[in-house]
């Protein structure tokens, strides 16, 4: 959101939270730091660490409720990666 710049905490028990954008940003924008996100999450990864990494995923608004999200669409090591599943019916 900041010139590149990924700010995100994290859980004990392994919960991420970050915010990817605000309601004024385009569509785009929010794909964008949504994809950036995902993409220095996988980074992040520890190397001897095996299993699934990343397991589910919800975006919400500050108070509102989470909607949970296709991991297939948000893990980088998916072919599916960011396809928007609109266009792929």
């Amino acid at each position: 959101m900041k010139a590149g710049q990924i700010q995100y905490r994290t859980e004990k028990k392994g919960i991420v939270h970050a915010l990817v954008g605000k309601v004024s940003f385009s569509e785009e924008a929010l794909l964008d730091n949504v994809r950036s996100l995902m993409v220095t999450l996988a980074n992040a990864k520890p190397e001897g660490f095996k299993g699934q990494y990343l397991k589910a995923a919800h975006l919400s608004s500050t108070m509102g409720p989470g909607v949970a999200v296709d991991m297939g669409t948000l893990d980088p090591a998916s072919a599916r990666f960011m396809l928007d599943s609109a266009k792929e019916e």
